[in-house]
């Protein structure tokens, strides 16, 4: 049972830590050193000259039991203890810290994230109390720098977009925006992720220019991950989704890709890993769809359909629609690569669209369907809505069932062996 912070004693700590169920290695060496009181436990916190790695421990358990934990007496021993020269002392303060949720340790966190002379590790867990654990929007000026410093190591700057997307603060957009012209791939990636994670809480409308632009042309694959301009649609087809419901986001709807090429995590995980790195031997696909074609195919089978309707135009797609499937809105467009189509709504009616969309291409033609950032699903010749979703239903993320997939068709999109 929780016992009451308000009521504990300085000579309780015993008591106490075992009511709390700290590990028992811990309470054995503190009654070892014959640590008693709370007033104890704080000096040894403090005193560097004390084993590293007891301090350490302590750190984490409270860390660990932060719900049990009084606030008010852990932070202060906490934040003197940021000033250790041990990584493994400062990097368990760090953790307990943003465990407490503590306000009062934002700006010592904060200094140590942009601290450059500090570990990957160590800047690391700053910047994840500063978001996952306080997640206040106090911390956002240090974690901008962080973002915006090409100077910095790239992993951190990758790391703090990232995981500054979560606090989905409006002040961020601008950020955004301004990385996703940055000069380093990886950092116009992660914008683009950040937007998608921003979007659901946050108006991203203002970055539909630049979210259109990456959509558009930047077709560059970050080492060990899927191209920038893949990652990017699912912020804009959801700023475009908005507005053409007029701004009504209740509708469930997904993001996805039709495509003959490895993408999303397909493409990561096959050609663009870190054990099996084929990213640059990919052959570009050679389907071409002719934009006046596709859209009489859509119109002869949707004679209500509505055609270029997003405003403003979009550089993504040649064309773009909307239609109706059994009362429900899809909205898509043919990409301007003339092999790729994106499509937005319900499960059920991409898997209609994706049907339909499979009888009028090529049998030859391997088409994939992404949800996006997921792995493909295989469109095959013949499938009915009904198999469509519950393949995309069966679909599973994960490394087990990804090796197992059917993978034929990697010999139709890689050069023949010399």
């Amino acid at each position: 049972m929780r016992f009451n912070k308000n009521t504990l004693q300085d000579s309780e700590l015993l008591v106490d830590i075992k009511r709390e169920a700290w590990d028992y290695r811990v309470i054995k060496r503190l009654r070892k050193l014959k640590i008693t009181t709370y007033t104890q436990l704080f000096a040894l916190l403090r005193d560097e000259q004390v084993n590293p790695q007891l301090r350490a421990d302590i750190c984490e358990e409270i860390g660990r039991l932060f719900l049990w934990i009084d606030k008010r007496r852990f932070v202060p021993p906490l934040l003197d203890t940021l000033k250790t020269t041990d990584e493994s002392v400062l990097n368990n303060a760090i953790k307990a810290l943003g465990n407490l949720e503590s306000k009062r340790a934002i700006s010592h966190i904060s200094n140590i994230a942009i601290d450059k002379t500090r570990s990957y590790e160590t800047r690391y867990a700053a910047i994840m109390a500063l978001v996952e654990g306080i997640g206040d929007k106090e911390a956002i000026p240090a974690l901008s720098k962080i973002m915006l410093d090409e100077s910095d190591d790239i992993k951190i700057r990758e790391d703090a977009i990232e995981q500054t997307a979560w606090l989905s603060d409006p002040s961020l957009v601008n950020t955004y925006i301004q990385l996703l012209s940055d000069t380093k791939p990886d950092m116009r990636f992660w914008a683009a992720y950040g937007f998608a994670i921003m979007l659901m809480r946050t108006d991203i409308s203002a970055a539909l220019g630049e979210l259109d632009q990456a959509a558009a042309y930047d077709h560059i694959a970050p080492d060990h991950w899927w191209h920038i301009d893949r990652e990017a649609l699912y912020a804009l087809e959801n700023i475009y989704w908005k507005k053409i419901l007029i701004n009504d986001m209740a509708s469930q709807h997904g993001v996805y890709i039709i495509s003959p090429a490895p993408e999303y995590h397909t493409f990561q995980r096959l050609f663009n890993n870190w054990e099996n790195d084929l990213r640059d031997k990919v052959q570009p696909p050679t389907l071409k769809i002719d934009a006046g074609w596709l859209t009489e195919k859509i119109v002869a089978n949707w004679p209500q359909a509505k055609l270029n309707i997003r405003s403003p135009k979009p550089k993504t797609y040649l064309i773009d629609w909307m239609l109706e499937i059994d009362g429900e809105l899809l909205i898509g467009g043919l990409h301007r690569d003339q092999n790729t189509v994106v499509i937005s709504g319900s499960n059920i009616v991409v898997s209609a669209f994706t049907v339909w969309y499979r009888s009028i291409i090529d049998p030859k033609v391997f088409l994939f369907l992404y949800e996006w950032a997921m792995f493909a699903v295989e469109i095959k010749i013949g499938m009915s809505i009904s198999d469509m979703d519950k393949a995309q239903n069966k679909r599973q993320i994960s490394e087990s069932n990804e090796q197992t997939g059917n993978y034929g068709w990697i010999s139709e999109i890689l050069p023949p062996p010399l």
